[in-house]
């Protein structure tokens, strides 16, 4: 799936697509198994899919 850098989503923004997520939110993810992508900061085209 592909988020947007949401607070509630994304603790630390580094270089490139690299994001340090929200321990909460990985739980989220790993249980119903889905791997989270985030979209490059100022990117908007990344976002249609």
């Amino acid at each position: 799936m592909v988020y947007d850098n949401l607070k509630t989503v994304v603790d630390t923004v580094f270089v490139g697509k690299e994001r340090q997520f929200n321990r909460r939110f990985m739980t989220l993810a790993n249980h119903y198994l889905f791997e989270p992508i985030a979209c490059t900061p100022a990117a908007g085209w990344e976002k249609v899919r």
